[in-house]
């Protein structure tokens, strides 16, 4: 019993000895080299230009979060991006002239498309190192998918350089190494002793001419209708005088000659009418009394006035409409599109049966939501501020935003007059 106990002493003396160099080993294995960081650019010094002639510039706050590790030996290295729009130059194409708006004071037609803007970064930034003094390097990056300013990250896949390709030796070697590689890089050993020593990137960068914005073609477009809106320069300095063009009748224009031709058509005795029908020089309504079958002459006058009016009121309607969709499309183009009152503000995880997935494969479940409650949504009490703040003789030769049924309205109060003023004067000269 003795030569037991004693060998399974020993036994366990081993295997205790041999947990403790084991966890040793593990916790020096968890000492993971590299680093992870921020590199933080705070606006108004980081602006980029464009190749837009509308938009020429794009200011704004940056944070790229970064991470360098090694995997089996090799170097990785993740970055991404967010950042939010600050402010944005945007150039009259007539004068050429440019004009800074912060995030803040756009107009309000443009606050939707702007925020679709979105930024890449591709640059050079300086390493330093744990226990050295001063920079040892430099090293490239880029920021993966174009991201939206706001509350969003980019989207980027790690990537794994080659040692002797991990950092640029000198700011000299860099210069200009954007297009082209670097004349001299740290060799192998150099690197891996930088990166197990611990790094730190930033925090100043040297953009590559790959830096881009994108998705402008949304507010450039925004712009143009805003411009092409009667007298808009007189409201938006970047929007040109928009130049008269010939033989080219306005949508305003046809409405006002809508109104007209009603005027001219309520103004005209139905005796006079049949007269012009009889004699071959009436419009189709007219030709319409002249070929009515004979009977009483009141009959025949009641069948007109009643077609008459009933063809009116169509009218009526009908330039009512064009000038309220005109009046309609202006403000729109202003404060933008109506948003719906109501939002969802809460949504709820919907319970999901787990689908089959065949033997050997992974299989990936995406979870569905539904809306559980509703609540105002703020873009509406902002739809609804500025319509009620924009100067809306833009929009309507009135100064008033008008409904349909207040267009009809006033329309048949205004020819009514009109006809009554005309019986009055007619009255008189006899």
């Amino acid at each position: 019993m003795k030569a037991i106990f004693r060998t399974l002493s020993a036994v366990i003396v081993v295997a205790v000895i041999f947990s403790m160099t084991s966890l040793s080993g593990a916790m020096a294995q968890g000492t993971h080299p590299g680093g992870e960081g921020k590199i933080i650019g705070a606006w108004p010094h980081n602006c980029f230009q464009t190749r837009s002639a509308s938009v020429t510039e794009v200011c704004g706050d940056y944070v790229i979060r970064w991470k360098i590790w090694t995997l089996m030996g090799e170097p990785v290295g993740d970055y991404n991006l967010s950042w939010t729009l600050k402010s944005l130059k945007i150039q009259n194409s007539e004068s050429k002239q440019t004009f800074d708006y912060s995030a803040d004071q756009l107009p309000p037609a443009l606050k939707a498309d702007s925020d679709r803007i979105e930024l890449f970064i591709s640059a050079w930034t300086e390493v330093t190192t744990s226990g050295v003094n001063g920079v040892v390097g430099y090293h490239q990056f880029d920021t993966g998918v174009s991201v939206r300013s706001g509350n969003r990250t980019s989207m980027n896949v790690p990537g794994s350089p080659s040692w002797n390709r991990m950092f640029a030796s000198s700011v000299n070697a860099v210069s200009g190494a954007c297009d082209a590689n670097p004349s001299r890089y740290l060799d192998d050993a150099a690197a891996k002793s930088a990166v197990a020593k611990g790094i730190t990137l930033g925090p100043s960068l040297v953009f590559c001419r790959n830096t881009s914005v994108g998705e402008l073609s949304s507010i450039e477009g925004r712009i143009a209708e805003l411009c092409a809106i009667p007298e808009s320069n007189k409201l938006y300095p970047f929007c040109p005088p928009l130049k008269p063009e010939k033989n080219r009748k306005t949508s305003t224009s046809i409405v006002a000659d809508g109104f007209a031709k009603l005027d001219a058509l309520n103004g005209k005795s139905a005796s006079a009418t049949v007269g012009k029908a009889v004699s071959g020089g009436g419009s189709p309504i007219e030709l319409a009394f002249a070929q009515m079958e004979a009977g009483t002459k009141a009959q025949n006058l009641k069948i007109a006035k009643e077609r008459a009016e009933r063809e009116q009121r169509e009218a009526i309607v009908a330039t009512c409409k064009a000038a309220i969709s005109e009046q309609n499309t202006c403000l729109a183009q202003s404060c933008g599109t109506e948003p719906e009152s109501q939002m969802c503000i809460r949504q709820e995880r919907d319970e999901v049966e787990p689908g089959h997935c065949p033997e050997g494969e992974s299989c990936l479940i995406f979870p569905k939501f539904h809306c559980a409650a509703f609540g105002e949504n703020p873009a509406f009490d902002k739809w609804r501020q500025c319509t009620a703040k924009l100067d809306k003789s833009l929009c309507t030769p009135s100064g008033h935003v008008q409904t349909l049924d207040s267009c009809v309205m006033s329309t048949n109060e205004r020819l009514s007059s009109d006809s009554n003023a005309t019986k009055t004067r007619v009255k008189t000269l006899k």
